[in-house]
């Protein structure tokens, strides 16, 4: 799955500090950036002190997996949005999900088929 997010100074844009939710999305996150220089901070959730800040160039790829994934919140602040940016984000589900026999995982992944061409979406952020 992937998601196109527009991401824009002029709206005042930014993305808080979060996990991606564990239950559905698998072990890497996958974000393109375009258009512009993203700078990709990392925090563990209880400490705002310390934190990974990661320049992302245009055309650039990240891979968050493991510990990044994991155990580190991932946002973008807003005062670090000074252009235009695209961002295109990869997602899998978990390898569990398609292996399970439970009715629910069926319904969501039958859903996720049937809709996806909606989840391209321009960011709210």
């Amino acid at each position: 799955f992937f998601f196109l997010n527009f991401i824009s100074p002029l709206r005042g844009s930014s993305i808080d500090p979060h996990f991606d939710d564990f239950w559905i999305w698998g072990e890497r996150l996958v974000t393109l950036n375009l258009q512009s220089t993203a700078i990709i901070t990392l925090n563990l959730p209880d400490s705002y002190d310390h934190c990974i800040r990661i320049k992302c160039p245009n055309r650039s790829l990240l891979v968050l997996y493991g510990d990044a994934r994991y155990r580190y919140h991932h946002s973008i602040r807003r005062s670090d949005i000074t252009d235009r940016r695209i961002a295109i984000t990869f997602r899998e589900l978990p390898f569990s999900f398609y292996s399970s026999e439970e009715p629910q995982n069926h319904q969501i992944m039958s859903d996720f088929m049937r809709c996806s061409q909606f989840l391209i979406t321009p960011s709210q952020s």
